[in-house]
């Protein structure tokens, strides 16, 4: 369950660096936060797995206000996130 899970957060991670601008090789920082356990855990748990295939230094939990961050719904689980340049995260 977790991997896939991580597998649909990366999908959208990827989405959003398009969306953003980020060349393929540039390193993000992605921030999240949510209230859904299930969602946290899997993403705690593979997160290794999510920095490696999305070439982001960091992935930390972040209390963030609804205008910066962009929601994501994966398996009815919700998600805030905002991705930026990790020279500037």
């Amino acid at each position: 369950m977790n991997e896939g899970i991580a597998r649909e957060f990366v999908n959208r991670i990827q989405n959003l660096r398009k969306e953003k601008g980020f060349e393929v090789v540039d390193r993000i920082a992605i921030l999240y936060q949510t209230s859904e356990q299930q969602l946290r855990d899997a993403i705690e748990q593979t997160a290794a797995y999510i920095q490696h295939e999305t070439l982001a230094v960091k992935l930390l939990p972040a209390d963030m206000p609804d205008e910066t961050a962009d929601i994501l719904v994966i398996n009815d689980l919700t998600v805030k996130v905002f991705v930026t340049n990790a020279i500037l995260g």
